[in-house]
């Protein structure tokens, strides 16, 4: 995965002199890095979950397990990174894909122009079904970036469908009459938004946990948490970065 990085001034010029004194000369003028002609394929950013009652990241036998993760927390499973209570994000792209589902095994992405709906009847549990029986799910994959600790950011993807699709709706509203100080639209990746989650009750009468959006927006300030944001936006429109194929047991749906 992309690692987590720290908005906050690079080290001064004597500190940084004295580091590469300390290496080999060749690795210093090497000018080939190993990164050339890398796209997608090669990089996958991984998603924010929610847990939910069938996460395998609450179960200690799980490759994904995630130490000390309760209900209705959110998580990293690739970081094994939990937060207690609410983080704080920075939207920076989105996408919609029509997903396919084998019951919880992922099978693939569509664009929303094979319209594939068409299609599909409704079951009782208001899932579209294809002729192959597989379940079709309108999805909005939002690329962001996350505070993972105190100043340190890294990117995540998380997925909104279904039940979470009035929370994305909430969240493009909000963006959407934002202003920068000059009156001009702000752009979507120009502010912090804090995300929480909240117990709710489907109509079949099952509980789970949902995103909440709390607060203000706050607009970013630093110059250097801008070009994160900015790097990453690039990356994944170019196709240079995209989300990781979720697993069975990832709670992106």
């Amino acid at each position: 995965m992309a690692s987590p990085s720290r908005s906050k001034k690079a080290p001064s010029k004597a500190v940084a002199t004295k580091a590469e004194a300390a290496l080999p000369a060749a690795l210093m003028q090497q000018t080939e890095t190993g990164f050339e002609d890398t796209g997608a394929q090669d990089y996958a950013i991984p998603y924010l979950s929610i847990a939910q009652g069938q996460s395998k990241a609450l179960k200690k036998d799980s490759s994904n397990h995630v130490p000390g993760l309760q209900l209705g927390e959110i998580y990293d499973a690739v970081a094994g990174k939990r937060w207690e209570e609410e983080v704080r994000l920075i939207p920076v792209h989105r996408e919609r894909s029509h997903v396919e589902w084998n019951d919880r095994t992922f099978v693939g992405r569509h664009d929303p122009s094979e319209n594939l709906f068409a299609g599909t009847t409704r079951n009782e549990k208001n899932f579209d079904v294809l002729p192959n029986g597989h379940h079709l799910v309108d999805t909005v994959y939002l690329y962001a970036l996350v505070e993972y600790d105190s100043g340190v950011w890294g990117p995540v993807v998380i997925t909104f469908a279904r039940a979470s699709d009035k929370v994305y709706k909430k969240l493009m509203s909000r963006a959407q009459r934002l202003k920068l100080p000059n009156g001009a639209q702000a752009p979507l990746f120009s502010h912090i938004y804090t995300f929480g989650t909240n117990l709710e009750t489907s109509k079949n009468g099952d509980d789970y946990y949902n995103w909440t959006i709390a607060g203000e927006p706050e607009i970013i300030s630093e110059d250097a948490l801008f070009e994160q944001v900015v790097t990453l936006r690039g990356a994944v429109v170019s196709g240079q970065k995209g989300a990781a194929e979720p697993a069975a047991d990832d709670d992106v749906i």
